[in-house]
Order: structure tokens, then C-alpha cells, then sequence
């Protein structure tokens, strides 16, 4: 919760019983996370190269980015730049849960000395959740695989990943994994983005928002 929400809940002398805790302590991050993500989805994101694509970076002021490239290798079959973004700004709950992180990375690769199968046989796209937890706190993930454009038989497709799982105490809240991956011939680009303790119509939106801006 908040610090500045828990000070204001400690002068207002309130008393939650220990039935209400959990509910109050889903209401106090809803209350948080709501305007933050709905500022991302109003606003404009800026625009910047990456890879030779029109993407985005430090989407707002309290993100920060950083990036790295194997460039310097000569003897690499692969060429390979990334860049990763997280906001500032998260929740720890306890030792072994936080809630409330926001991620994003793009990872582009192409082939030096491989063909498209060993490109494709020597990439392996995975993504984790960004934020602690375990089943004690959280569900299973629920898995949707979708392709955009083309199929996994061929050179070119478009393929959208999304894992949902929801916390057992905090009820409405999800954590949202999204992986794209767009294969062409002898170049992959795969995007990820990662969201923690968000309402289910907010992933939703935000999902869709980076898969446009994305392609």
C-alpha cells in the first residue's frame, strides 16, 4: 500500500477487521494503479528509432530505459541489440510479494553466418513476471496464443503471447505477461511487456495499445 495512503488512513482513525484487510489493501492499489495506467493509455508516446523501427522509449517521466548490443563481437553469427524500459515506481507487499511493476523490452536479432532455421533454432523468446510472488499469493497462468499475420510453418508471421494470473487475496487484481514475436526470414523482433497488480479491463487496453504501437 502506498505510504502516503497509509498515513492518511492512520489520521483518519479508521479500523479494518482482519476479514476486511485484503479487500481494503485491493482497494487501496486500485485506488493507486487506476489513474497511473489510464495516463498511459490518454497519452501520446513519443516516438524513437529502434532497430530501424518507429517505436517508443521513456513513455513517461519516471521510466527509465537502458539498452546493449553484441556490436563489438566480430566473430558473432548473430546480431543482436535490446532495450529494456521500467517505471520507478512499485509495491512491496512482503518478503516474497511486490506488485505494481511496469516493463517493456525490444529485442532484435538478425542472422551474420545462419540460415532462417538455425536463426530460429538459436533463439529462444521467453519472458518472466517482473514482480515477486508465488502460488501462495498468485494463481497459474492462463495462456492465449494468437497470430496476427502468417503461421509458425512459415518465414513471416506475427504471433501475440499473453499470460494472465490473478492474486488469491487481492480480488480484481491480474499480473499480465505479453510477448510478440515477429519472425522475417532472416530477422526477429520480439517485444515484451510485463504488468503487475492491474484491473482486468486496464491489461486489456494496455495490451492492445503496445501491440499497436508496436507493428
Amino acid at each position: 500500500m502506498p505510504a502516503n495512503n497509509v498515513i492518511q488512513l492512520v489520521k483518519a482513525g479508521r479500523t479494518i477487521s482482519q476479514a476486511d484487510y485484503q479487500n481494503e489493501i485491493a482497494r487501496q492499489i486500485k485506488q493507486w494503479q487506476r489513474p497511473r495506467i489510464q495516463q498511459l493509455l490518454d497519452s501520446e508516446w513519443p516516438t524513437e528509432q529502434f532497430a530501424g523501427l518507429d517505436l517508443f522509449g521513456e513513455i513517461r517521466k519516471d521510466f527509465q530505459c537502458w539498452g546493449q548490443t553484441n556490436e563489438s563481437n566480430k566473430e558473432r553469427d548473430i546480431a543482436s541489440i535490446s532495450k529494456s524500459c521500467r517505471a520507478g515506481n512499485s509495491l512491496y507487499l512482503d518478503s516474497s510479494l511486490s506488485a505494481g511493476e511496469l516493463y517493456f523490452s525490444f529485442d532484435h536479432s538478425s542472422a551474420v553466418t545462419l540460415g532462417n532455421l538455425q536463426l530460429t533454432s538459436s533463439i529462444r523468446p521467453w519472458m518472466s513476471a517482473n514482480n515477486t510472488s508465488n502460488y501462495e499469493h498468485s494463481s497459474n497462468y492462463r495462456c492465449h496464443v494468437d497470430f496476427l499475420k502468417g503461421n509458425e510453418d512459415s518465414q513471416q508471421f506475427v504471433r501475440a503471447t499473453t499470460y494472465i494470473r490473478s492474486f488469491k487475496k487481492l480480488v480484481g487484481l491480474y499480473d499480465s505477461l505479453l510477448m510478440i514475436e515477429r519472425i522475417d526470414g532472416l530477422q526477429q523482433f520480439v517485444t515484451h511487456l510485463s504488468i503487475s497488480a492491474i484491473e482486468a479491463d486496464q491489461i486489456s487496453l494496455l495490451n492492445r495499445k503496445f501491440i499497436e504501437r508496436s507493428l
